[in-house]
């Protein structure tokens, strides 16, 4: 099918209407089929059929256009609400009854409004003898012919019937002419009162309304009791219509959004009730537009004569390419990949909705130039606005579904990071008690728990638990016995056997309360085995693993959080059900920045040039170090804690700011000074060339060695410096940098040349 679009140029971008088209069928099939169609005197009843924003207004549109000889009439039952009344029944069966009312009064309400479209589609001249009243607005010069011609009637009546009466007339008329009055007074006199009578014939039929008018039947009611269709209660009416007019192809849309096959049903029966009068003397056909599925299995084919399908124009396989011609041909999405668009675009199974988000992104793209935004953003936002206004709607007032997916994020966050701080705190507490441990190796400590079960030093014999198990007090004195054996439920009491003689004991919880220690014994033996070196490190390794994780995860975006942990473990219920909105979230297209792309920003404390350097951390895009800022305070204050520890936030005259106000214990400034101290190139090339820039080197250096224990280790065996760089920042660091920072870098005879 050839272009689909009707574009019309304005301000150099190409905006669509999203009205039905009158060339969407360029290869003439949809036409034949309803010539033969209406040229077929056995078909009356006509569907197009196809789901919603496949073409079938545009095709019909096009018929229209390219076959005038037939009198088309349009009727529009467009239906974007969900009727909800409760009718109480006085039936029994009260549950089968109420929604037999609740159907009834929806028939009602539909053949009331294709009553009214009928009958206010023509003028009240061409149906004077109708019930129905229509407010007819007279102007001046109708007004004044009307009144004229009454005049000159009366006056030809007195002239015929009453010839006497003109002679008294004048006869008065010239005795008063004669004390004061000219001749050219009476026309006057006459074009005034013409005039005057005019004005008030006018203004009578502006501001006078009749508050009531009935005749016999023609106030069409709606009566919730009453089951006589309106069709038939106003059917005369209905075919004086269609015997003064020339329609003879009426067309009802949109008649399937009601979801009621009854009206089907009694269209067709007005249908053949119209074909059938000799009143009206021709042949009438009614088309409908409806979706496929309106009716269930075969029952279409008995509603109707003769059936139409429309290919969709677009659907879900199809619309990435179309989105993405009509962007491309804007240069506003230069942007924007082919891989994004075929993602997006199978959410996109209708025309006007795809028409609308063209034009909506145009709109917005060309407004928001006054800060760097990114198309596919916009472009996102703009989908989900057109797939879920409502939910759009809600957004700026924090509520709905996306917002909820935010609050989801944040709640997900909170709790893995309350998680890894307890982890954390578990692990420094082990390692704490390991190394207050003081007996050194498994051995003592058993001895001493042997001496505290038993009273006495123990070297040989065995512990027997029940009738059946026994220890020797070899096997418990080696280093792999789990002492946890000795502490079984249900084997409380412990027995020390010597010499083929029972001595009997105390349990373990008597042993550790003897040993005056908080940790059980049991305890105490998995920290003496955790003092090995290897273990300890692998401890603090998982301790700096927490810390590191409790820290990072505030700056995780939402796409690496659901890659991270998952969609199933980061969203609820609610939000995912909604794939289109998980798609577009997951993979970054709505992200945290999304609050810039639903207004205009307004330069106040913050300049275009700040809010662009602010989009470019949140959005990972770097800038240069020497980017320039007009206001760095409300800059630092604009970005999250978590938004310092990354690359794109390194910015020379943000730090010079911190140094400048002596804000060195800033949590925002030691998350900087942390990432430059971790010899990535993109940290050394900046404090490389900071150096040379800022005010405040002693400053900068001292707070740089505090946290940066390795500084000169890298820069000396790792730098690649040349000797002259490397003495230069020794130089600097002895000059600068306190003697308690010197001595930690200088560990181990670091510090040298």
């Amino acid at each position: 099918m050839k272009s689909y679009i009707n574009e019309i140029e304005v301000s150099g971008f190409p905006y669509e209407d999203l009205a039905p088209k009158d060339d969407a069928d360029n290869s003439n099939y949809y036409s034949e089929a309803l010539d033969w169609a209406l040229k077929n005197d056995k078909v009356y009843n006509i569907a197009l059929t196809g789901p919603y924003g496949s073409g079938k207004s545009s095709v019909l549109g096009t018929y229209k256009k390219n076959r005038p000889h037939y009198h088309y009439l349009n009727i529009s039952l467009a239906s974007f609400y969900e009727k909800k009344e409760m009718v109480q029944s006085d039936s029994p069966q009260n549950n089968d009854s109420k929604v037999e009312k609740i159907n009834n009064f929806e028939d009602i309400e539909i053949e009331k409004s294709i009553l009214q479209q009928l009958f206010y589609k023509v003028h009240p001249s061409q149906i004077p003898y109708t019930r129905f009243r229509k407010i007819i607005n007279w102007s001046v010069w109708s007004i004044f012919k009307k009144v004229i011609i009454v005049l000159i009637t009366i006056l030809l009546g007195i002239i015929l019937f009453y010839p006497s009466a003109i002679s008294t007339i004048q006869n008065n008329v010239d005795e008063v002419r004669h004390f004061f009055m000219p001749e050219w007074a009476y026309g006057i006199f006459i074009i005034l009162a013409v005039s005057e009578i005019t004005y008030i014939i006018k203004y009578c039929n502006e501001r006078l309304r009749v508050s009531k008018v009935s005749f016999e039947e023609a106030t069409v009611e709606l009566d919730k009791t009453s089951d006589e269709s309106i069709f038939n209660k106003y059917l005369d009416e209905i075919l004086y219509f269609f015997e003064v007019t020339k329609y003879n192809v009426v067309y009802i849309e949109d008649l399937d959004r009601f979801n009621n096959t009854r009206i089907f049903t009694k269209l067709r029966e007005l249908n053949a009730l119209i074909n059938n009068s000799e009143q009206v003397n021709r042949r009438v056909v009614f088309l409908y537009a409806i979706k496929d599925d309106m009716f269930k299995n075969k029952d279409r084919t008995k509603f109707f004569d003769f059936i139409i399908p429309i290919i969709p124009v677009i659907n879900a396989t199809n619309s990435g390419d179309k989105l993405l011609e009509k962007i491309r041909s804007t240069n506003l999405g230069d942007n924007i990949s082919n891989d994004y668009i075929k993602g997006v675009s199978i959410y996109i199974d209708d025309m006007r909705i795809l028409n609308n988000i063209y034009n909506e992104f145009v709109l917005y793209k060309s407004i928001l130039t006054n800060v760097t935004l990114k198309a596919q953003q916009i472009l996102s936002l703009i989908i989900y606005k057109n797939l879920y206004p409502n939910d759009f709607a809600n957004l700026q007032y924090n509520k709905g579904i996306v917002y909820q997916a935010f609050e989801n994020k944040k709640n997900f966050i909170k709790q893995k990071t309350t998680e890894a701080h307890e982890t954390r705190i578990q692990l420094e507490e082990k390692l704490k008690h390991v190394n207050q441990e003081v007996l050194m190796t498994t051995q003592e400590l058993k001895a001493a728990l042997l001496y505290n079960l038993f009273g006495m030093v123990v070297k040989n014999g065995a512990i027997q638990l029940d009738y059946y198990t026994n220890y020797s007090i070899d096997q418990i004195m080696d280093d792999d016995f789990d002492l946890s054996l000795l502490d079984k439920p249900g084997s409380n009491t412990l027995y020390f056997n010597i010499n083929g003689g029972r001595v009997e004991s105390s349990s373990m919880a008597v042993a550790n309360e003897k040993s005056g220690s908080e940790l059980t014994y049991i305890q105490r033996s998995k920290n003496i085995k955790m003092k090995n070196e290897e273990i300890q490190e692998e401890i603090k390794e998982q301790i700096q693993y927490m810390e590191n994780k409790e820290r990072n995860l505030c700056a995780y975006s939402f796409k690496s959080l659901i890659d991270t942990f998952g969609v199933e473990n980061v969203l609820d219920d609610v939000v995912r059900k909604e794939k289109s909105i998980v798609y577009l979230l997951r993979n970054g297209y709505i992200d945290e920045t999304y609050p810039n792309y639903l207004t205009y920003f307004y330069p106040n404390s913050i300049s275009v040039l700040d809010m662009n350097f602010i989009l470019g951390v949140r959005n990972h895009e770097s800038y240069s170090f020497e980017y320039s800022l007009s206001n760095t305070k409300e800059v630092i204050l604009s970005l999250n804690e978590y938004e310092f520890k990354q690359i794109e936030v390194l910015n020379f005259a943000l730090v010079e700011f911190f140094l400048e106000r002596r804000d060195i214990n800033n949590k925002k400034f030691c998350m900087i000074i942390e990432q430059l101290s971790n010899e990535s190139p993109i940290s050394i090339t900046f404090i490389d060339n900071f150096l040379d820039k800022t005010n405040y080197v002693p400053l900068f250096l001292d707070s740089l060695c505090k946290k940066w224990n390795n500084i000169w280790r890298y820069i000396d065996q790792t730098s690649g410096y040349s000797t002259l760089k490397k003495d230069s920042y020794l130089q600097k660091i002895i000059a600068y940098v306190d003697l308690e920072s010197i001595e930690v870098i200088n560990c181990n005879g670091a510090l040298k040349l």
